[in-house]
């Protein structure tokens, strides 16, 4: 990553922290239904999307989500976070182009009032000074999606649904509850093959893998 985009990321990330505070955004992505106690604590979770990333020889480049560790990205194979924590949650979208999503998949899941905080124009050399600052939203349109980080319990359930539009940053936050195994997943057909649920779609660390709360 250039040191351009390390700074624009960093800008972002320090930009939701000040729309966060006004924001307080909670929702159900462990198991069970007791209620987090008072003392509960906060994780940042910064996710980035990477387009052109180099798959194999026969299908080339694929989409990856990392996960943005200091000024370093690293796998989303395994994502790990805190308990009974709020999970403050940004994903910084590099791609430049939409994807199909069943309609389900447009809408935001899992999240206090269901909504998220959307900045547009996620791009370290963008000089639009009318580029939209920020809106909150249910929703993310059919022509702008690109991507979406879902949650899935043990029974295939899903819990928590973030539509990520193409060259955007999405913040938004939920709550654990106790430790549990589950899996993530793009639910855009953002892969190889005539589906377009091939290659990254299937591969831990690209468009899926796991989420542990412990």
């Amino acid at each position: 990553m250039k040191v351009s985009d390390q700074m624009f990321i960093t800008i972002i990330i320090a930009t939701f922290i000040v729309f966060g505070a006004g924001m307080y955004v909670v929702g159900n992505a462990g198991h069970g239904t007791a209620a987090p106690s008072a003392s509960t604590s906060s994780y940042n979770l910064t996710l980035v999307i990477t387009h052109k990333n180099y798959y194999n020889s026969s299908i080339t480049s694929q989409p990856r989500y990392y996960v943005l560790e200091g000024n370093q990205l690293v796998s989303s194979a395994n994502i790990y976070v805190p308990s009974y924590a709020t999970i403050h949650l940004t994903i910084i979208d590099y791609d430049n182009g939409n994807a199909t999503v069943p309609s389900q998949y447009l809408n935001v899941m899992g999240t206090q009032n269901n909504m998220e905080l959307i900045v547009n124009q996620t791009n370290a050399h963008v000089t639009n000074q009318s580029s939209t600052v920020g809106s909150y939203t249910h929703q993310v349109s059919a022509a702008s999606i690109a991507h979406t980080f879902t949650l899935f319990n043990k029974n295939n359930q899903e819990i928590l649904n973030v539509p990520s539009p193409y060259e955007s940053t999405v913040y938004t936050t939920f709550t654990t509850q106790g430790a549990g195994y589950f899996t993530w997943q793009c639910e855009s057909d953002c892969g190889s093959g005539a589906s377009g649920w091939g290659g990254a779609m299937v591969t831990p660390g690209w468009m899926t893998g796991s989420f542990i709360v412990q």
